[in-house]
């Protein structure tokens, strides 16, 4: 990596309105629905909302003055010092948005149950550099904790091509 400083271009804040006006949409879309069956999805859509607008005051503020966002947002820091800016590459970010993505697709594919333990345990080893047993036992922690916790509250899990986890399960998992 470079210790250039990385500024914000009108792409960052025409990404940051995107992001935004997605947040918007999903808590406007959330009104519609029943009044239990909208509350997370408007809490979500609210608290992306109010972070959404944070970034996007901060990443104007840098392009309009022409330094790093981690200078803009904290005026105390020296705008000169390489040291104070962010060192993530377009490279590194796409990497990441593509583990997103895959995630995304695998929750629609294999369900998310199925994708949370393929994406956990396969981004710890491959992006957090974490010892696959401690992987396969962080991965068991959480996912055997949101098993718990949807069964409790009775909820259900979204509809994917292939139900793997469901038929795997049904017999094992009930309360």
């Amino acid at each position: 990596m470079d210790s250039q400083p990385r500024f914000i271009t009108k792409y960052h804040v025409i990404f940051d309105v995107a992001v935004l006006a997605l947040a918007i949409a999903a808590a406007v879309e959330a009104l519609d629905f029943p009044r239990l069956a909208g509350t997370f999805p408007l809490a979500a859509g609210g608290l992306a909302t109010i972070v959404g607008l944070m970034v996007l005051a901060i990443d104007v503020r840098s392009y309009a003055r022409g330094v790093p966002p981690s200078v803009a947002a904290t005026p105390a820091v020296d705008p000169d010092d390489p040291a104070a800016a962010d060192d993530v590459s377009p490279r590194e970010m796409l990497v990441v948005s593509l583990w997103m993505l895959g995630y995304v697709a695998g929750i629609w594919l294999v369900g998310l149950p199925a994708a949370t333990i393929i994406y956990l345990m396969s981004s710890l080893v491959v992006q957090g550099k974490v010892r696959l047993w401690a992987a396969a036992l962080m991965t068991a922690v959480l996912l055997g904790w949101l098993l718990v916790l949807a069964r409790l509250l009775g909820l259900r899990m979204p509809p994917s091509l292939i139900d793997l986890f469901d038929i795997l399960t049904r017999n094992f998992i009930s309360f």
